[in-house]
């Protein structure tokens, strides 16, 4: 009962805590990207520590969140291009 205890006061609780002080200091579109991209990290540390199997749907799913998170990036830097032509 200590270690559940433990686990999920201690470790749970203290990450969120933690990982929402920091978040304060990003903007909204960075933490947007920061955030998407946490199942392809979790997916690619688990395949890598782990030695879990990624299918080819794994693989391509993971290409799409990079690929989506770099579109919602860039957008900002095509739109304010367009503007000036």
């Amino acid at each position: 009962f200590g270690s559940l205890l433990y686990t999920g006061l201690i470790t749970t609780a203290a990450a969120v805590v933690l990982e929402n002080f920091a978040l304060k200091k990003v903007s909204a579109s960075e933490l947007s990207v920061l955030l998407s991209t946490e199942p392809f990290f979790a997916a690619a540390f688990s395949a890598f520590f782990l030695d879990e199997s990624l299918t080819t749907k794994g693989i391509f799913g993971g290409c799409l969140i990079i690929a989506a998170c770099l579109s919602n990036q860039f957008s900002d830097v095509l739109t304010s291009k367009r503007e000036w032509l």
